[in-house]
């Protein structure tokens, strides 16, 4: 019952003190009427507590105090309102404590506050409850062994902290420690091995830390590690040197993780992955693996940096090793430690190997054998004699393979070869891609699309190998005679960009003229782009050239001679460019069987290009002169008309030719004789009008004759 208010039922005030005892509610009534009346109060253990503050402030008012209860209880108090003044002042006027009696039931007490408590007060608590910080507790631990049989709940203010025990005070306080509650957890410190493992079963207990002999500790590690997180902390207090397996090593690593000082490790049959996921462990000063070929290969580059803390290495199947040429070339050492004990079939497991009865030097260097994997293509070469590899695999960039490629096919040893670089194709010759089916076939199998640039290639079997899916050509370059380059040049242009270079066989040398090739204008023209691959340039003979054309074809380097086939219209147009070709210039020839219109001029013309023409050719000469007719007659074979030019006095002079070549079937209908400069008259005689008649007929200007 908590009093708020209370109405006054006598006149108490007038009284310095009462007759009888008065209940909790009349003694606060009564002391507001009359501060300094005096009570003998008398109630019940629970109306007293529910107003113990204000019964303690007016505790001098208060003679005595009788608990009316009749069965033991409690009166609830926290340990801070016990350890001021007025509330002990209080309680020591209750007849507290003892069986069947109301006691005090100390709530939120402190650890230390146990320990202050005086033995007059002690005797009135029935139970005392604790809570306070972990350090706190553990600091006046054993006071509270004291209070074991009064202990209510000891409740820890900071949980997320270990309560720290010595295992003695653990063995000793049971009792105290059944009185914890809430969340906790025991770190419990200086317990043997024996000592921790008795432990684990306690769910109370959260952390051991074990000191013990080395050699105990070696003896229960798998009980040590079933403790899982129990075991915080080992310390061995001698420095023997434990020889533990592998499989220990590996299945109580965490327990042996947790051993920091004195003691070494001698571990045997161990796998080469556990004993390098161990090595920087300073305590292990010898490791004996035991290990297929494949588990000692995958490892044996790590493993060769443990040093003189790897002891020995056993192969448990009779497969090869497995390792980089790049290892192979520093592993002389670790190879050394590959051993067979001697009178041990298989390979020793129930111990390390002993330097003294199993003597290393008498077994290393044992019948081992290598795969090679990562050579380069000329540390192929160099160790393909060891008798001690098996199997060579060859990693290299697609440049130091091509150059290598003869090699590595004659190799017996190589088994695979990988193209570090494999946007990169393999350059070989025609004759590599066809006789090394070895080294070629490799490349194909372990690179993917891996394609090849082929030198050496005939122009007849270029676009045939280009098309082979199956030969993976990237580029290739041909290398043939000039007639077979120019016979296959329609196929080469069909390559592309696929066609690198070409390697003309029969080009010109310093002692040899070498040989043009022989193409049409046209041809040249449409496969100039693939020509220009030639290496060191070319020659070529044209044939097909426009007359229109041909000066500026003569003016290039390349072009060796050509022939000119063309109307008989275009060569008339072109005759004096034609003319001053010389001897680059080796044949002109008619496209049509048109005459060939030329001045008188070009026809007398010196290194007149007419002996070029084919003998069917056909000429109409225009502005000749006079005294040309006669060799214009001779030549009727082909001159099929002329005309001429010039004055009376040359016509009169040439008169007997012109007589010729008017009574020639061939050029009678096909005679222009017209006279330049002034007209005079001829002067002949009337033998000459008969003689010349059909020559004067042909004269197209008007004229008169003196005769």
């Amino acid at each position: 019952m908590n009093v708020q208010s209370a109405t006054a039922i006598a006149n108490y005030y007038q009284q310095s003190s009462t007759a009888s005892a008065v209940s909790v509610a009349q003694a606060l009534s009564a002391i507001k009427l009359n501060p300094r009346a005096k009570f003998t109060l008398q109630d019940s253990a629970a109306n007293i507590q529910n107003n113990l503050a204000s019964l303690a402030a007016m505790n001098n008012n208060l003679t005595s105090v009788t608990l009316t209860d009749q069965a033991p209880g409690f009166i609830t108090v926290t340990s801070k309102e016990l350890l001021t003044g007025t509330v002990t002042a209080l309680t020591n006027k209750m007849n507290l404590g003892g069986a069947n009696k109301i006691s005090l039931n100390v709530v939120d007490a402190l650890a230390k506050d146990i320990a202050n408590l005086k033995p007059a007060t002690t005797a009135k608590i029935g139970q005392v409850s604790i809570k306070d910080t972990t350090v706190n507790i553990t600091s006046k631990f054993d006071s509270l062994g004291v209070f074991e049989g009064k202990l209510g709940n000891i409740q820890l203010t900071d949980p997320a902290k270990f309560l720290k025990l010595t295992q003695a005070q653990y063995a000793s306080n049971t009792g105290v420690l059944n009185h914890l509650v809430g969340t906790f957890g025991l770190e419990i410190s200086g317990a043997t091995t024996a000592q921790a493992i008795a432990m684990s079963s306690d769910v109370k207990i959260a952390k051991v830390n074990i000191v013990d002999h080395a050699q105990n500790i070696a003896d229960n590690l798998d009980g040590l590690q079933a403790m899982g997180l129990k075991v915080n902390s080992i310390k061995s207090d001698d420095t023997t040197v434990f020889k533990v397996s592998g499989d220990q090593l590996k299945k109580d690593a965490a327990v042996i993780g947790k051993i920091y000082k004195g003691y070494q490790l001698a571990v045997f049959n161990i796998d080469s992955s556990t004993a390098l996921s161990v090595k920087s462990n300073k305590k292990i000063i010898t490791l004996d693996v035991v290990d297929t070929a494949a588990g000692i290969s995958k490892n044996l580059a790590l493993l060769s940096k443990l040093g003189t803390q790897l002891h020995s290495l056993q192969i448990t199947d009779n497969k090869p090793l497995s390792m980089t040429a790049s290892d192979y070339f520093k592993s002389d050492a670790i190879l050394r430690k590959v051993v067979d004990v001697p009178g041990v079939s298989l390979p020793k497991t129930d111990g390390p190997v002993d330097p003294v009865t199993d003597p290393a030097d008498a077994n290393f260097n044992n019948n081992y054998q290598l795969d090679i994997l990562d050579s380069t293509a000329v540390d192929a070469q160099t160790i393909k004699n060891n008798p001690r590899i098996a199997s060579i695999s060859i990693k290299d960039t697609s440049a130091a393979i091509s150059i290598n490629l003869n090699d590595l096919d004659s190799n017996t040893l190589v088994k695979d070869i990988i193209v570090t670089n494999t946007n990169s194709a393999i350059n070989v010759t025609y004759s590599q891609l066809s006789s090394e089916a070895d080294a070629i076939g490799l490349l194909k199998s372990n690179n993917g699309t891996l394609k090849f640039n082929v030198k050496g290639v005939t122009a007849a079997d270029a676009k045939a190998l280009l098309n082979d899916a199956s030969k993976r050509v990237a580029t290739l370059s041909v290398s043939d005679t000039a007639a077979n380059i120019g016979a296959k040049l329609s196929d080469l242009t069909s390559l592309g960009k696929n066609l690198t270079t070409i390697v003309q066989t029969d080009a010109r040398t310093q002692n040899l003229p070498g040989n043009p090739l022989n193409l049409t204008a046209n041809e040249w023209m449409l496969h100039i782009g693939t020509l220009s691959k030639i290496e060191g340039g070319y020659g070529v003979n044209l044939k097909s050239v426009g007359a229109e054309k041909a000066l500026s074809l003569a003016n290039d380097v390349r072009v060796k001679s050509f022939e000119v086939l063309d109307s008989a219209a275009s060569i008339s147009s072109n005759f004096d460019t034609l003319q001053s070709l010389g001897a680059k210039l080796t044949a002109v020839k008619q496209s049509d069987s048109a005459a060939i219109e030329i001045t008188g001029s070009q026809y007398s013309a010196p290194s007149n290009i007419l002996s070029k023409l084919d003998s069917t050719y056909k000429l109409s000469v225009r502005n000749a002169q006079a005294n040309q007719i006669s060799t214009m007659v001779h030549d009727v074979a082909h001159v099929s008309s002329f005309k001429v030019l010039d004055t009376v006095d040359n016509i009169a002079s040439n008169l007997t030719a012109l007589q010729t070549a008017a009574t020639t079937d061939e050029l009678s209908n096909n005679i222009n004789v017209s006279i330049a400069g002034a007209i005079k008259p001829f002067t002949l005689s009337v033998t000459d009008l008969d003689t010349y008649a059909d020559a004067l007929n042909v004269i197209q200007s008007n004229y008169k004759v003196n005769v």
